[in-house]
């Protein structure tokens, strides 16, 4: 039986992510806000993004979340 080979998928959308960074010492240290407690860090801001990128293509590839994703929402209280 002959295998079939299946055609890399190409991306063609972009998906745009927010982060939180900050400088430690010689790093930048940044999470994606979507998974908080999966922080990453690189010698500069691209590094740093581009690490982040990989989290979230990692956890895309693999259909699991790396944690439970956290929303953030608004209420409206009176002063």
């Amino acid at each position: 039986m002959k295998k079939v080979l299946s055609e890399p998928t190409v991306k063609t959308e972009e998906l745009e992510l927010q982060y939180t960074y900050w400088r430690d010492g010689k790093f930048f240290v940044g999470f994606l806000n979507d998974y908080p407690d999966d922080p990453t860090q690189g010698l500069s801001l691209a590094e740093l993004e581009e690490a982040l990128a990989e989290i979230h293509e990692v956890a895309q590839e693999e259909k699991k979340h790396l944690a439970a994703i956290r929303k953030t929402g608004k209420i409206k209280v009176l002063i």
